[in-house]
């Protein structure tokens, strides 16, 4: 079986690692994810097979960025990308993009959608 390498985190750009859960691990004994270990984002934990967990975590920024995008959403994304933004929902409320530097957040931008607080951040770096 080919090992598929782990593309960085889609929301930090953080290394990403394979986590097993043996005995002892509670509801998650015998479960695999995958986390960042960055912002530790991560995939759902998988039981039994496994084989496309990977992909899936890899697959994660396209995602983001539906077919047919418009130039807009790719500044947006290509932003995300070069500044280490992650896009936090708040509970019945605003979405944060978090912009992180040396793997820590710097600034925090608010916006009603996910567009909005992207928005306001490159805002704020131009």
């Amino acid at each position: 079986m080919d090992i598929v390498e782990l593309l960085p985190c889609p929301f930090c750009g953080g290394d990403a690692e394979r986590i097993d859960f043996g005995p002892g691990s509670g509801d998650n004994e015998g479960g695999s994810c995958i986390a960042c270990t960055r912002c530790q984002s991560s995939g759902p934990v998988e039981f039994g097979y496994k084989e496309n967990f990977v992909s899936n975590w890899n697959r994660r920024l396209a995602a983001l960025a539906p077919a047919g995008v418009g130039e807009a959403d790719t500044k947006r994304l290509d932003f995300m990308q070069s500044h280490r933004v992650a896009l936090i929902p708040e509970f019945e409320g605003p979405w944060d993009a978090e912009v992180y530097q040396e793997g820590e957040v710097s600034r925090v931008f608010s916006g009603s959608t996910p567009r909005e607080a992207i928005d306001e951040a490159i805002r704020y770096e131009n």
